[in-house]
């Protein structure tokens, strides 16, 4: 159920974006300055604008906004507060089991729930000897990811319909990454590069 939320949160976040949008080519048409202005200080101007400056639809653009901005930003911060209070034990055990230091990065919606997102650091990991990118998938997988998986099914208020991604960067300037199911098993490893952690 929580999934569907956040996924309403997230549809009435680019709803929100979208009517934003359109007032910004609406004002610009008349203003560039101002068009620009209303950009650099998103998400407040298009609130004003809408009210003053806009041209168009005002009967079902200031509904629109206002509804789809208050939800979309309600919900997803709602949900992101809730998401990292959930995961703030699993952060603990996982320090205490394996003296690596993660913190919460995101919370998304999974194909059957949510899938949180956590980014990790041993500081250690200069100590590692390997190859390629392939072998230090496998040091992380043994060392840590097998140890950790196992704490997944402890967490309170865990669902089976949850997932977790621990993403762990390294000196390297690659992340590895592995997705964790409530079973305690790792569903899924791969890595990516520096600038995107597990996408």
């Amino acid at each position: 159920m929580g999934g569907y939320v956040l996924l309403l949160g997230v549809i009435c976040f680019f709803v929100w974006l979208t009517c934003s949008i359109i007032i910004v080519i609406n004002v610009s048409g008349k203003s560039a300055p101002l068009g620009c202005l209303t950009l650099i200080l998103l998400p407040i101007m298009p609130f004003i604008l809408v009210w003053t400056t806009f041209t168009g639809n005002k009967k079902l653009m200031i509904p629109l906004l206002y509804v789809s901005g208050i939800l979309g930003f309600s919900i997803t911060g709602f949900e992101l507060a809730e998401a990292q209070e959930q995961m703030a034990p699993f952060v603990e055990n996982i320090k205490h089991e394996t003296n690596v230091d993660c913190e919460f990065i995101s919370v998304g919606t999974s194909s059957s729930g949510k899938e949180f997102t956590l980014g990790c650091i041993y500081s250690g990991s200069d100590k590692f000897e390997y190859k390629n990118a392939d072998e230090l998938l496998e040091i992380y997988r043994s060392t840590f990811a097998i140890k950790i998986a196992p704490l997944f099914p402890k967490l309170d208020n865990n669902t089976d319909d949850n997932s977790i991604v621990l993403g762990f960067y390294n000196e390297s300037q690659i992340n590895l990454c592995f997705r964790l199911k409530p079973s305690g098993d790792i569903s899924e490893s791969w890595y990516s590069g520096a600038d995107d952690l597990c996408d």
